[in-house]
């Protein structure tokens, strides 16, 4: 009987920790299942955020694409540009065309009052200033210029100045080469149905010539600078003087000085300076100011451009030699 009672208590006691190693497993296994559930949803949460980050990866690779492509047809267009024009200049009636090209509007400015170009094929956006500002600029030399505008920018403002500088034609890159090819016809066209009018003005300078009046008007235009270089002056005030477009009164002056306005004004100017940097009395802000530029830095730039040195180093250069002689 007593082993007996002893093997009921121990199979009660072995019955007791095995109920609780169930029940303590059990409550393992639920914190287990809620634990994978917490782990299903995190990484649910991790593939949305993968697949966000792999869509705007595909965006942002499209977008970059498109950009690459557009500046890859742009380059090609700038390279048909100067083929077509330079390849086909007899399609174009241009068979004497003469291509000359800039690095930015400032530089596009002074090739066109160097040459005279008949058409301007300008971008808008360009170093210095843009395109529509050059535009102005040639225009103000050249009204009967044809001035065609390719750009990437479609925007009001910029079509707007397009339309105030009377631009030809206003394309968008990538332009496709018939919509270039067109302008460009459409431009000697114009040029075309005017050359009655310059011929008369070829015939006009040729008589000029002829009769010795070029001499006259050379000596007309060299005191009226003389007597005016301190102001504003610009080709127009000139031009206007002696009753001539500016654009003709372009050609006259190159004949006449074998240069162009803008060049022998800043050579006359800059020698009146130097006459004056002998004077001590004066500073150098009163002498660029005294010889019409009443920006100083800007006078300093075109001296130390035209001199290779400043105007106060021109001035202690020329001053100790003085001395020393």
């Amino acid at each position: 009987c007593s082993n007996l009672q002893k093997e009921k208590e121990n199979s009660e006691s072995e019955s007791e920790f095995y109920n609780k190693k169930i029940t303590e497993l059990s409550s393992q296994n639920e914190m287990l299942k809620k634990n994978l559930d917490e782990l299903r949803q995190r990484r649910h949460l991790l593939q949305n955020e993968i697949d966000l980050l792999h869509n705007e990866h595909e965006s942002h690779n499209q977008k970059k694409y498109a950009k690459e492509q557009i500046e890859k047809k742009s380059i090609e267009q700038q390279d048909f540009i100067s083929n077509e024009l330079s390849n086909n200049a007899k399609k174009i009636k241009l068979l004497q065309m003469k291509i000359d090209t800039a690095e930015n509007g400032r530089e596009a400015v002074s090739v066109h009052e160097e040459n005279m170009c008949d058409i301007a094929l300008l971008d808008i956006e360009m170093p210095g200033i843009n395109g529509i500002e050059a535009a102005e600029q040639i225009r103000k030399i050249n009204k009967q210029c044809c001035i065609i505008f390719i750009t990437a920018f479609d925007e009001f403002l910029y079509a707007k100045g397009a339309i105030r500088v009377r631009a030809l034609d206003y394309l968008l890159k990538p332009c496709n080469d018939e919509e270039l090819a067109n302008a460009l016809y459409e431009a000697v066209r114009i040029l075309d149905s005017k050359q009655e009018v310059t011929a008369e003005e070829a015939k006009h300078t040729y008589n000029e010539n002829a009769s010795g009046k070029l001499v006259i008007i050379a000596e007309e235009i060299k005191n009226y600078i003389e007597k005016h270089y301190k102001d504003e002056l610009g080709i127009q005030d000139v031009a206007g003087v002696l009753n001539y477009s500016e654009a003709y009164f372009c050609k006259i002056f190159r004949q006449c000085f074998d240069k162009s306005f803008t060049t022998y004004l800043m050579e006359y100017r800059l020698k009146k300076a130097k006459e004056l940097m002998m004077d001590l009395r004066y500073s150098i802000k009163d002498i660029g100011a005294e010889v019409g530029y009443r920006d100083s830095n800007y006078f300093s730039k075109i001296f130390k451009k035209a001199e290779g040195m400043t105007p106060t180093e021109f001035r202690q250069r020329v001053l100790s030699q003085k001395i020393y002689q």
